[in-house]
């Protein structure tokens, strides 16, 4: 049986000496930044800035491995990657080929341990799920959180299983850090979410492929992974993957290369390269823990049927007219005629965009307003915005100063764009000038220098420093307090200082 040490919680997340129990400690999650954020109860990076304040296999055994694909081996590349080594990185691997990267994080210390992960998945605001073998027919079943503590105390070690929580980024500082800090070089709207996976020894969750770019980091203790690219082994070829069970498993695996990862190290897989991994802990009864960094690949599909949502709300009281019809021709009166696919046709074309600029406005939209790459949801933003200006409420500066920075809520996407390749965001003074800003789904423009540099700041930083008072520009107040009031970002609170202050003793003594 998985061994979880029994923790003493505190109001910041730490770890104090445990004491061996069958038992798991699931009160970790002690709210954190006023219920936007939690707080981590280990270390963030060795490297982190203080800034950020931040199957056992039952059904695709793995078989002899084969020489069709060598996974090339980075020594020692510490992230995150120099300006050289990104550039041979996106233009030799990036959804091309894995790489494999030792020691990528020196002395990576993973922000959560082994209980508070376990403690994570017992609450409401975390995605978790956990993947095991039935024992009476060996198949594999998927079970979604949150977990009662009895049901994670009770995980045998000596079968295939693995415990997955998702989204930490958006509730763990540290776990953010690990985006902002160690990978600058990839764009945020393309970035999923971080997830870790817990698995005893020789668990795991099968042998299975993805859509999506994945950087596998491990963190605690070792792995044995093996990778195959086999077009057999793609997501798509259904007839792979074993049938009538709720976790995707390849029949069949022959693995091309393997290797056992270690804390710090980092495995890139692009899409379709099927992967199989095996907990290797340090200790007997312990666990190991990989985080994973996926991103997103919204289907085509998804992306055409978000723009035409939002496109059609533009049209939703206004219906077909036909004032040019003429009488049918006698003995056709089941024909569409060619006037009337015409018109069609114009109604159609009305959908298209115009420019570059009317697609950046929908794909800012659509990349911020839901994680996953979920669509754009259909409501009335200038009434919402409206509505939040209505009962808004004011930019306390007394209290951005006091804190010094104004947070972002990391639940929340941001991103700009300014600029397209036809220029048409460059039209002098008119309406379609200026920077987009986007913040979950919202979308404004900033014509401004002051309103583009607090645009830059939120989307690429996480935190604007206090900047003196008031702001210079009207566009700047109305962005800072709209999103104050959709709490988009907020004020730290003093408590919030504290714990940080208390995390970088702890930090310090060690």
């Amino acid at each position: 049986m998985t061994t979880f040490m029994k923790t003493t919680t505190t109001t910041t997340m730490k770890t104090k000496a445990a004491t061996p129990v069958v038992l798991m400690n699931c009160c970790y999650c002690t709210r954190r930044r006023t219920g936007k954020q939690l707080k981590s109860g280990g270390d963030s990076l060795s490297a982190a800035k203080k800034k950020t304040r931040t199957k056992r296999r039952m059904h695709s055994k793995t078989l002899s491995v084969r020489a069709n694909l060598k996974v090339e081996v980075w020594e020692r590349t510490s992230m995150p990657l120099s300006e050289e080594k990104a550039e041979t990185f996106f233009r030799e691997f990036w959804q091309k080929k894995p790489l494999l990267m030792r020691d990528a994080i020196p002395n990576f210390k993973c922000p959560l341990d082994t209980n508070e992960l376990a403690g994570l998945a017992c609450e409401d605001e975390f995605s978790s799920r956990l993947m095991r073998v039935r024992e009476e027919d060996k198949k594999w079943t998927l079970e979604v959180g949150p977990f009662p503590e009895e049901v994670l105390q009770t995980l045998p070690d000596d079968q295939a299983w693995s415990l997955v929580i998702n989204e930490l980024d958006s509730k763990i500082p540290a776990m953010n850090s690990i985006i902002t800090d160690l990978f600058p070089q990839f764009p945020r709207w393309r970035i999923s979410d971080i997830q870790a996976s817990v698995s005893p020894e020789d668990g795991g969750v099968g042998a299975h492929s993805d859509n999506f770019d994945v950087f596998l980091i491990q963190a605690i203790g070792d792995k044995l992974w093996s990778v195959a690219d086999n077009e057999a082994y793609w997501p798509d070829k259904d007839e792979s993957f074993v049938p009538n069970q709720d976790v995707r498993i390849l029949k069949e695996f022959v693995a091309d290369d393997s290797f056992l990862l270690k804390p710090g190290d980092i495995l890139y897989l692009p899409p379709k390269v099927a992967h199989h991994g095996l907990g290797k802990p340090h200790e007997k009864g312990a666990c190991s823990v990989t985080l994973s960094l996926g991103f997103l690949a919204p289907m085509h599909e998804e992306m055409i049927w978000s723009y035409a949502q939002q496109e059609s709300s533009k049209y939703k009281d206004v219906r077909w007219r036909d004032p040019w019809m003429k009488p049918a021709e006698l003995g056709k009166s089941g024909a569409i005629d060619k006037d009337a696919i015409s018109h069609a046709w114009g109604v159609l074309k009305k959908a298209e965009p115009k420019s570059e600029r009317d697609v950046a406005v929908w794909m800012g939209k659509h990349a911020t307003a839901k994680r996953f790459g979920e669509s754009i949801a259909l409501f009335d933003e200038k009434g919402f915005l409206e509505q939040l200006g209505a009962n808004k409420r004011e930019i306390d500066y007394d209290a951005w100063e006091e804190a010094g920075f104004l947070q972002r809520n990391e639940s929340v996407r941001f991103a700009f764009i300014d600029s397209v390749n036809d220029n048409s965001m460059d039209n002098g003074d008119d309406d379609d000038s200026g920077l987009l800003f986007f913040a979950g789904g919202i979308s404004w423009t900033m014509k401004t220098d002051e309103g583009k540099a607090i645009a830059y700041t939120l989307a690429n930083e996480g935190e604007l420093e206090f900047i003196g008072k008031p702001l210079k520009e009207k566009e700047s107040v109305e962005l800072l307090s709209q999103l104050i009031n959709t709490e988009f970002i907020f004020v730290p609170s003093d408590e919030d200082e504290e714990d940080y202050d208390e995390d970088d003793e702890d930090h310090e003594e060690e």
